[in-house]
């Protein structure tokens, strides 16, 4: 294949930030990265059309999402929205998941593309950093009026619209970093300190402090103590911080709590108190695909306050296991928990410092994602599959 189409294959989790980048074709909307992965795919079937095939279940897998991106979509009434949503997410994942498990078979690929992704995150990091800088902040606010609500409060958003979504990026870059400068992937001990990674860590840690995001935080300091444990060999350990942490931020126990004190209750627990109701009578179907702020709209209208202070930011429930619930009804929660218990097993007696940093880096994902959502996303989504392809490349590597 050519080597510089595979290059660009393995750059594109750390070109992800191009989504930013919109722009319309034939009156339909896309971005930059979006044509980048469908000109990959295009490339690396003529180029390469010997690349390894996907297995059964790999195939299995991919129909099931695709019947039950077909039943979401049968079921919302926003076909538009519901069509963008798997023109822009669920096929570019698939792709790039597919091209990475063909991609990253060597240990020099894998670093290039941690490098890149590392890079990203650096990237915004400074950006960060640098609104908090009054002059900086000030242009931002003038050429961007909603995001004064963050930056005059001192949290930054860097290129993005919420500081929380800045974090999403963070979070798993500072994991990748550690990973780079602690050389766990080689399996050594450094001699001596990496000082350029040291220092991308030490950026990237700042800008995710410059953000201010609480879910970023614990999604960090829980993946820092697992991927520590688990290199260590200290699973026990490790699955109890686990459990632990996906208990206490169910947004199915805040609900309920949310019940017997009404009074005392911020917007995004409101949020979640409604949307587990959504679930209760819509548990089957869900509301489907890209129809989550109209039900949810629909569904408080008469309640007090609601449609003033609480519907505006109900875009998403802000929990990926209630947005998979209600986007994709029951069987797409099943599905859900199936990938969880084959994680789990995939992983559970593995010594492959490349699978433990994928599922490390899943794990950040999926614990943030318990209060706001990460993965439907069109850069968290591709950094979620090439996690994935991580996981699955400890078959082919001895890394």
């Amino acid at each position: 294949m050519n080597k510089y189409i595979k290059y660009l294959i393995l750059l594109l989790p750390g070109l992800s930030i191009l989504y930013l980048i919109k722009f319309n074709v034939a009156g339909l909307p896309t971005n930059v990265f979006e044509v980048l992965i469908y000109l990959c795919a295009i490339a690396a079937v003529i180029y390469n059309p010997g690349w390894r095939k996907l297995s059964k279940s790999e195939k299995l897998s991919i129909g099931l999402i695709g019947l039950i991106s077909l039943i979401s979509l049968i079921v919302s009434p926003q076909k538009r929205d519901a069509l963008g949503i798997i023109k822009g997410w669920i096929v570019p994942a698939i792709l790039v998941y597919w091209m990475l498990k063909n991609a990253l078979d060597s240990e020099s690929n894998v670093k290039i593309m941690l490098k890149a992704m590392a890079y990203q995150g650096v990237l915004v990091a400074i950006v960060a950093i640098a609104q908090q800088i009054p002059a900086v902040q000030q242009w931002w606010i003038n050429q961007y009026p909603d995001l004064g609500q963050y930056l005059n409060t001192g949290r930054a958003v860097s290129l993005f619209n919420s500081p929380n979504a800045a974090a999403m990026i963070l979070v798993p870059a500072l994991i990748i970093c550690w990973q780079l400068q602690s050389r766990s992937l080689d399996n050594a001990k450094p001699d001596k300190i990496d000082w350029l990674n040291f220092l991308i860590f030490i950026i990237t840690a700042l800008g995710l402090y410059e953000t201010k995001s609480r879910g970023g935080f614990i999604a960090l300091i829980v993946g820092l103590f697992v991927y520590i444990l688990w290199i260590k060999r200290q699973r026990v350990w490790a699955h109890i911080i686990v459990a632990g942490t996906f208990l206490i931020s169910n947004p199915i126990v805040y609900s309920i709590l949310a019940k017997q004190n009404p009074d005392n209750m911020d917007i995004r627990v409101n949020i979640w108190q409604k949307s587990w109701e959504l679930v209760q009578y819509n548990w089957f179907l869900g509301v489907g695909l890209g129809n989550f702020h109209n039900k949810f709209a629909e569904y408080t209208l008469h309640q007090p306050n609601y449609d003033e202070y609480i519907t505006p930011y109900a875009v998403h429930p802000h929990n990926i296991i209630l947005y998979i619930w209600l986007s994709f009804g029951l069987l797409g929660f099943l599905g859900f928990v199936n990938f969880i218990y084959w994680l789990h097993k995939s992983t559970l007696g593995t010594k492959s410092p490349l699978a433990i940093l994928g599922a490390v880096l899943i794990l950040t994902i999926l614990i943030h994602g318990m209060i706001d959502l990460t993965i439907f996303k069109n850069d968290l989504i591709i950094w979620f599959v090439t996690a994935l392809a991580m996981v699955k490349a400890k078959d082919r590597l001895n890394v």
